[in-house]
């Protein structure tokens, strides 16, 4: 059985296809985007562009506004006639398994909804484990004397980098083949683990800059079929795709326009239901009217209501 498997797979490999040529005349900056979605299939978040400091240089970058205890699904898109695959890590830490690739076909566009934590193949299926990405903040710590970092740079927080390299076809498995009883990789903890707790020293802690991270949510679980076409990744690097996520405080601090980040339509919702609530209060008392009773009356308490007298105006005494 395992002489024929491995026979099947020599065949198979025999049957490499030539990689799609590139195309000369195309911009590789506007062939492949990132994004950030709320969720899988909806709309992205809106993306603003600033321009942050790298080293002596400033380039720019765009941002996204991040939503504390929220999940988010990262979007890759591919408008290139190749295939290419893509190496995705959140704060510095590789989202996918080892060495794995996010492969994206040509005019076509992959979702990531989480960290890759598990891929088991069974039958004519393989199924992926996720912890989804959610949006957190990092633990702050004390400084040691011996001024010892932490085990991930707190200058990766906040940043969703996409390395984009060519895929190249590796090989084709037939209909009938199984991959039954492959090994099951798991990364960081576990499947039903954790990461480490991020941390960053007090001392070195700019809240301005890295107050928002990324943890794991809750666990997700995605099958597909193993026919068809594997592709892996190739040595050549078309590009490097970047994208950074802030607080909304963060974001107004940067510059970014409060009506951009629909903060006047917020706060004139809350105004308005503010009036509301005020002009459907019952009114204590009239300014404007006086109340007076007349107690002499024989048939008792009289009360009548009169115009009150006009306030007495200040006196300019020099």
């Amino acid at each position: 059985m395992g002489r024929s498997r491995s026979r099947r797979r020599r065949r198979s490999r025999s049957r490499r296809r030539p990689i799609e040529c590139g195309e000369s005349d195309e911009d590789p900056n506007a062939l492949f985007r990132i994004e950030l979605l709320p969720g899988r299939r909806r709309d992205p978040y809106p993306s603003f562009d600033l321009l942050v400091e790298e080293g002596d240089q400033q380039v720019q970058v765009p941002h996204v506004c991040s939503r504390p205890d929220e999940a988010y699904v990262i979007r890759v898109t591919n408008d290139s006639r190749r295939h290419v695959a893509c190496a995705v890590t959140v704060d510095g830490e590789n989202a996918l398994l080892r060495d794995g690739s996010l492969i994206v076909a040509p005019g076509d566009c992959r979702e990531l909804q989480g960290y890759l934590v598990s891929k088991n193949f069974v039958g004519k299926e393989y199924v992926k484990e996720y912890r989804d990405f959610l949006f957190g903040k990092p633990k702050v710590i004390e400084e040691s004397g011996k001024n010892e970092e932490p085990s991930m740079p707190y200058t990766a927080y906040g940043r969703i980098v996409c390395e984009v390299y060519e895929a190249e076809l590796d090989e084709e498995v037939d209909s009938d083949q199984e991959l039954r009883g492959q090994t099951t990789h798991y990364r960081g903890a576990g499947l039903h683990g954790s990461n480490e707790e991020r941390l960053v020293p007090e001392g070195k802690k700019k809240h301005f800059m890295y107050s928002a991270v990324t943890v794991q949510g809750s666990r997700s679980t995605i099958a597909n079929s193993t026919r068809g076409r594997w592709w892996v990744r190739g040595r050549t690097k078309l590009r490097t795709l970047e994208l950074r996520y802030r607080e909304l405080h963060t974001l107004m601090l940067l510059g970014v326009d409060r009506k951009r980040l629909g903060l006047e339509e917020e706060e004139s919702a809350v105004k308005y239901e503010k009036k509301e609530e005020e002009d459907e209060k019952p009114k204590l008392f009239d300014d404007s009217q006086i109340e007076t009773c007349d107690l002499t009356n024989e048939e008792g308490a009289f009360w009548t209501t009169e115009t009150a007298p006009e306030k007495v105006r200040p006196v300019d005494v020099s």
